[in-house]
């Protein structure tokens, strides 16, 4: 599964906002509140560590997901 972008993700609030506002839209605030939390919380996994437990895996060292499975 491809992940959304920072700037993905921060357009698909403006648009949800847009569409909320203009044409008076109920979106659940779940929704919205999820979205500012994928915001808040993206991690672009610069700092990768080797992790070799079973499989050779890059694990972000700033939040614990692994990237990729050699």
């Amino acid at each position: 599964m491809n992940d959304f972008t920072k700037d993905e993700l921060e357009d698909l609030l403006f648009f949800t906002m847009v569409h909320k506002n203009k044409y008076e839209v109920k979106y659940p605030q779940e929704l919205i509140e999820k979205l500012k939390s994928l915001i808040d919380n993206y991690c672009e996994h610069k700092e990768q560590k080797m992790d070799c437990d079973g499989g050779i895996s890059l694990v972000c060292k700033l939040c614990g997901t692994t990237t990729m499975d050699i």
